[in-house]
């Protein structure tokens, strides 16, 4: 076998066979940060809003493994956030949630109360368990 094939065939099973690890990462492509606090759980996805998705996990499904923020570049104040990652070198999931959450205000009126404080709910929930998540500047710098 081609010796430069083996080595990659060699180094692809350790990064696959590594543990995955928890934090976020931001998807260019998909103009969209994941952030998960459990990345090898079994979970099901929930859409909060069009643009909050959460990952609860299959064994507990009130338990919160992960978080997707869609429409990055779209989001209310993405100038400002901008200056703020660059300034400090991370993205905060504490600054995307307020984004989103400003925008679903305006929806907020239109759906039933219910339904409102259960997107409420959603967002806090978000934010108790995934304080202080971040994810490097590097990967919003040409956002």
């Amino acid at each position: 076998m081609n010796p430069d094939l083996e080595k990659f065939l060699r180094e692809t099973e350790q990064e696959c066979s590594s543990a995955p690890s928890r934090g976020g990462w931001y998807s260019k492509a998909g103009d969209c940060a994941f952030f998960f606090n459990e990345p090898d759980a079994s979970y099901l996805a929930e859409r909060v809003d069009g643009r909050l998705t959460v990952y609860r996990s299959l064994e507990d499904r009130r338990r919160i493994v992960g978080v997707q923020v869609k429409g990055i570049r779209t989001l209310p104040g993405h100038d400002f956030l901008e200056v703020l990652v660059r300034q400090s070198g991370t993205v905060d999931l504490i600054m995307l949630l307020y984004g989103t959450w400003q925008e679903t205000q305006s929806d907020a009126s239109k759906e039933p109360a219910d339904r409102a404080a259960k997107r409420r709910t959603d967002y806090e929930d978000v934010l108790r368990e995934f304080s202080g998540s971040t994810i490097d500047a590097k990967e919003f710098v040409s956002v």
